[in-house]
């Protein structure tokens, strides 16, 4: 009896963190479907203005086409 009560709680404490896990990321997986294009896509954005120092130009360089 006290070794089948051990290994349930050694299962419990061994399996417990992985089912943890599983729901969190569920639940991001869940979270990111309901969210807007713009909440969970990455976006870049430059205005292409860099200064004199690094190119060498006085004038300002145009941001890159994607």
């Amino acid at each position: 009896m006290i070794t089948a009560l051990s290994a349930l709680v050694t299962a419990c404490a061994v399996f417990t963190p992985l089912y943890q896990r599983e729901l969190d990321q569920a639940s991001v997986h869940v979270e990111l479907d309901h969210a807007a294009p713009g909440a969970s896509a990455l976006q870049l954005t430059s205005d292409g203005v860099l200064p004199s120092i690094y190119t060498g130009q006085r004038e300002p360089v145009p941001a890159l086409l994607p």
